[in-house]
């Protein structure tokens, strides 16, 4: 995934250009080569092509040769990432004005068009103008995305509107979903944050509404990360610590020495069938 490649680049790069001691040999050597991928061949790449300027936020619909393949739709999960990732870049000193220019543009488009003014949250799925609502219902997983980007941007850009609008999705997800009874988040809800059916397939698929998820609860833990650096809330603090323990603890098979992703609200582990196989990519996440 892209966007794991520049999540390991920005935050690790600048480590290692600070960083007195050599931890491996030869480390001096990657470090022109890690900058000249990161600038050269990622970010050139999705700051020159990305800009949706008709629409507005991003389109990220190319073919293996970079060639345009249409509009395509914009989900809360990629816009998001997106906004993250030209925050990031400034943030992390690898990034200047167009990059935060870059920012605001897929931010306005969240704000404006992906975010549900009535009931709060941000829909999972619109058309590539933003007019058409596609996926209505909101998950976790893209509010965590959401709420990642917002206090990043926030960090890079100092704008207390845009500090405020995380604060706001912060409480949304405070009052309409964090389960005060066995700790973490409830995932999958109608548009007006109802429960979902439970015959109802969630957006993350496999399992029913009710499940809870390893992979949504870790990126819920980073964005609460740069949430709680951004805000500096006692409830942000709180509801960090609490992920941490999720992640460190909850799911996590102490005879294995690995995690599995679906979980009852109880975070009684569901191990059955394929339930029980573990994900690689996501336990390094988890560990980073």
């Amino acid at each position: 995934q892209v966007a794991m490649v520049v999540l390991a680049l920005v935050s690790v790069l600048p480590r290692i250009v600070r960083s007195a001691e050599a931890p491996w040999a030869g480390k001096a050597a990657y470090i022109p080569k890690l900058e000249k991928n990161l600038k050269e061949n990622i970010t050139a790449f999705w700051l020159s092509k990305s800009l949706d300027r008709t629409n507005g936020g991003y389109t990220i619909n190319f073919g293996p040769k970079g060639e345009p393949k249409g509009p395509g739709t914009k989900m809360i999960v990629t816009q998001a990432r997106t906004v993250w990732l030209f925050s990031r870049l400034v943030r992390a000193g690898y990034g200047g004005p167009e990059h935060l220019q870059a920012a605001e543009h897929g931010y306005r488009f969240l704000k404006e068009k992906m975010w549900d003014a009535k009931n709060g949250g941000f829909y999972w799925e619109v058309d590539a103008s933003g007019n058409q609502k596609l996926k209505a219902r909101k998950h976790l997983y893209g509010q965590a995305f959401g709420l990642y980007a917002l206090s990043e941007y926030y960090l890079a850009s100092q704008k207390k509107e845009v500090l405020d609008f995380a604060i706001r999705l912060f409480n949304v997800l405070e009052s309409k979903s964090h389960d005060k009874t066995y700790a973490g988040y409830l995932e999958f809800f109608n548009e007006d944050w109802t429960p979902a059916p439970a015959s109802e397939t969630p957006y993350m698929g496999g399992g029913t509404s009710a499940l809870k998820l390893m992979n949504t609860h870790l990126h819920l833990l980073e964005a609460m990360t740069t949430f709680y650096r951004a805000s500096q809330l006692p409830l942000a603090r709180a509801r960090l610590l609490e992920l941490i323990d999720i992640e460190s603890n909850a799911v996590v098979r102490k005879g294995l020495g690995a995690c599995t992703d679906k979980y009852e609200r109880d975070w009684t582990p569901r191990l059955e069938g394929d339930l029980a196989r573990v994900s690689y990519g996501h336990d390094l996440e988890n560990i980073w």
